[in-house]
C-alpha cells in the first residue's frame, strides 16, 4: 500500500515534502505527501471515496444516532484561545513526556482493531508510521496482525497493548505474558465495553451486524477495484488474538465482531482490574474512564494513567463529550502525580492544544489515521500525524505558547454566544 515513487509529471497529486527518520536508525525514509489533502477532513473525504461504503462507515460511525460521536468534535468549539502577544516562541517544540519516556508529539495512534480492512499490512503499516514520527502505538486485542508481527516490524517504536475484560482469565493472562515477552511497554486495558455493545446503525443498514458476503457488499466491493484488489491479494483478514474454542484456529474477519462481543465479561468488576495489576509489572493505562469516581478507583488499583474515553461514541450513545469531563479527571489524577490521556473526536492540531491546556498529557487518534492507510498506507498514516504536528506548532506560535509545557488553563477560555 506505500506509494515510495517519486512524483512524476502523471501524479500531479502527490509531492515529496518530508524526510522522516524512525526512532533509534539511521536510515531516513522519504514520505509521499499528497499535496492536495491539507487536513485530516482532506483524509476523510478521500477514504470515503476510496472505501465501499460499508467499510467506510464501519470505521465513521458510532453507535445510535451518533450524538456522542458529534458531540465529541462540537465541545472543541466551545472553547477559544487567549493568545499572549510579544513572547519568544522562537524555539517551539511539540515534544513531551509520557510515562517517563520522550515522545515527538503528543498523538498516539490508538487502539482499534482489523486495520487490514483498509490496507495490506494493516497494524504494519500503522505502527511504523508511529516509530517514524516518534510518537506511540497502541495495539489492539482484536487486531488482524499478532502482537509478535507488530513488534517485529517496528522494534524501536514505542508500544502499548490493548486488552478487554474477557471472560476467561486464562485468554487475558497468555496475551498479557506475550505482550510483556514481545516487548510492549504499557498495558491498556480497556474497561467501557461490555457484551452487547452499542447498536451501529450505519453497520446494521450495511449488514456488518452479521458480516457475510452478499449481493449488496459484493456491488459495494466491485465499485472499488483498487481496494479490492488490497483486500484480495492481501489473503484471508483473521482476528489475530480470537481463538474459537472448537478448533483453535484465529476467528475470521466475518465471525470476528459477533465473536468478541462474546468473549466479553459481562460480570467483570474492579477486581479484575486488580487482577491485571497483579500479573502485570509494567505501566498499566485504563482506557475509558467519564467519570471522578471511576478515575479515583483506578488509580487507587494501581493504574498510572486513564484515557478520558467514550469509546468514540461507538459503545453508548447519550455519553458526555470527553473535552467536557477532562477537567474534572484532571483534578482527581493531579491529586495522586497520575496522567491522563484523552481520545475522541480530535481533529485538529488546536483540538490537540485545547486538550492539553485542560490537562492532559497526549491525545489518543483513531479514525483519522485509519483515514490516512486506506488513502496511503504507512506514508497516508504519517502525513495525518505530521499535518496535526505542523497544526499544533503554528498554534503554539500564534497562542505564545514556546512548548506544550507552558500551556494552562488560562491558555483557553469557553466561548461567549
Amino acid at each position: 500500500m506505500t506509494n515510495s515513487r517519486p512524483p512524476t509529471a502523471m501524479t500531479s497529486t502527490i509531492a515529496k515534502s518530508s524526510v522522516s527518520t524512525a526512532v533509534g536508525t539511521s536510515a531516513p525514509r522519504r514520505t509521499v505527501y499528497r499535496r492536495n489533502l491539507v487536513c485530516v477532513d482532506d483524509f476523510r473525504e478521500a477514504a470515503r471515496r476510496r472505501l465501499p461504503r460499508p467499510i467506510f462507515d464501519f470505521i465513521d460511525g458510532a453507535a445510535g444516532h451518533e450524538t456522542t460521536a458529534r458531540a465529541n468534535e462540537d465541545a472543541f468549539r466551545r472553547y477559544v484561545f487567549r493568545p499572549q502577544v510579544l513572547t519568544d516562541v522562537s524555539g517551539i517544540s511539540t515534544a513531551t513526556s509520557v510515562l517517563g519516556r520522550r515522545v515527538e508529539v503528543p498523538i498516539f495512534l490508538g487502539p482499534s482493531g482489523m486495520q487490514r480492512l483498509v490496507v495490506r499490512d494493516g497494524e504494519l503499516s500503522a505502527v511504523r508510521a508511529a516509530e517514524r514520527m516518534g510518537t506511540v502505538y497502541i495495539l489492539s486485542a482484536a487486531s488482524s496482525r499478532t502482537l509478535e508481527q507488530v513488534a517485529e516490524a517496528a522494534p524501536a517504536a514505542m508500544k502499548w497493548f490493548q486488552v478487554f475484560l474477557w471472560n476467561t482469565r486464562e485468554w487475558v493472562q497468555t496475551l498479557v505474558h506475550r505482550a510483556e515477552a514481545a516487548g510492549y511497554d504499557v498495558l491498556c486495558l480497556t474497561v467501557d465495553t461490555k457484551s452487547p455493545g452499542g447498536r451501529k446503525y450505519r453497520d446494521l443498514r450495511n449488514g456488518l451486524s452479521n458480516p457475510r458476503i452478499d449481493p449488496r457488499s459484493t456491488i459495494a466491493a466491485i465499485r472499488h477495484p483498487r481496494w479490492l484488489r488490497e483486500f484480495v491479494i492481501g489473503g484471508s483478514i483473521r482476528s489475530a488474538h480470537l481463538l474459537d474454542d472448537t478448533n483453535n484456529r484465529s476467528v475470521s474477519l466475518f465471525r470476528s465482531p459477533g465473536f468478541l462481543q462474546r468473549r466479553m465479561d459481562p460480570t467483570a468488576t474492579w477486581d479484575e482490574v486488580s487482577w491485571i495489576r497483579s500479573i502485570w509489572k509494567g505501566p498499566l493505562v485504563i482506557k475509558g474512564i467519564l467519570t471522578t469516581e471511576d478515575a479515583r478507583s483506578c488509580f487507587e488499583r494501581g493504574a498510572d494513567g486513564i484515557v478520558c474515553s467514550n469509546h468514540g461514541g461507538r459503545v453508548l450513545d447519550g455519553n458526555p463529550a470527553t473535552l467536557t469531563v477532562l477537567p474534572r479527571l484532571v483534578d482527581v489524577a493531579e491529586s495522586f502525580k497520575r496522567e491522563v490521556y484523552i481520545d475522541g473526536g480530535i481533529r485538529t492540531g488546536g483540538d490537540v492544544v485545547k486538550s492539553l491546556a485542560l490537562g492532559a498529557r497526549a491525545c489518543l487518534i483513531a479514525r483519522p489515521f485509519w483515514w490516512g492507510l486506506a488513502v496511503a498506507g504507512e506514508d497516508g498514516a504519517v502525513q495525518v500525524i505530521d499535518l496535526l504536528k505542523k497544526e499544533i506548532e503554528s498554534t503554539l506560535t500564534q497562542l505564545g505558547r514556546p512548548s506544550l509545557a507552558a500551556l494552562d488553563r488560562a491558555s483557553i477560555e469557553e466561548a461567549q454566544n
